[in-house]
């Protein structure tokens, strides 16, 4: 649902620019967007894919060859979601600076863009070869393949304590900015209000820490 909406709204904002003189208004910031939204298509697809195979089901209820397949499409769905999370990231900051003129607000932008690239840079890689060999991250279930693997759940929970912090960053940026505004104080905090949307997102990824750090306690990883 979510994946269709992006594409969707993505598809209303090009329109918007096309409405507004696209060579115009088309920034970087729309680029970064097409490429966020073009890994997430495949990403819902994924998602769709390996929910329909078992993914929320208990274990024993799911059939031999499925397990493998949901844990082979979990572990495409892990890299395509780290490159999503923090392009788009990269995409905010890429607004900002196109509607914000401060030099020194620029630089604080542009260290969130560069955090955003080492954090792709750091967890793409240890994401890909979390298993020695990389097959080993859907075969390894069931004990008959031999391969070594870290905890991928620990590294995943990792991922998501830095995009959470880097996203509270990205919201707290403008803020001071839209504070400075000369606008009256109901107008200044309702725009402050919808800079601050991305407060749900927070919300979201703090509840997916708490699901990430229940699935160590767990030998049911399909539920």
């Amino acid at each position: 649902l979510f994946g269709v909406l992006a594409v969707l709204l993505f598809g209303l904002r090009v329109w918007a620019r096309y409405l507004t003189g696209l060579s115009a208004t088309w920034g970087a910031d729309d680029w970064v967007m097409l490429a966020t939204t073009i890994f997430s298509i495949p990403l819902t697809i994924v998602s769709y894919s390996f929910a329909a195979h078992g993914l929320g089901t208990d274990l024993y209820n799911v059939d031999f060859d499925d397990i493998t397949f949901v844990l082979e499409m979990y572990y495409y769905s892990e890299l395509l979601y780290i490159v999503v999370v923090f392009l788009t990231k990269v995409s905010i900051c890429c607004f900002y600076l196109r509607i914000f003129p401060a030099r020194g607000f620029k630089w604080r932008v542009y260290t969130i863009i560069a955090l955003c690239a080492v954090s792709v840079c750091v967890f793409l890689p240890i994401t890909i070869w979390q298993c020695d060999p990389i097959p080993g991250a859907w075969l390894k279930w069931d004990g008959t393949y031999d391969t070594v693997c870290r905890d991928v759940q620990l590294q995943a929970l990792w991922a998501a304590v830095v995009s959470t912090v880097l996203d509270v960053a990205v919201i707290a940026l403008p803020m001071t900015e839209l504070w400075a505004l000369k606008l009256s104080l109901r107008r200044k905090l309702m725009v402050m209000l919808m800079f601050a949307t991305g407060l749900f997102v927070v919300i979201v990824e703090i509840l997916r820490m708490v699901f990430l750090a229940g699935l160590k306690s767990t030998a049911n990883f399909t539920k």
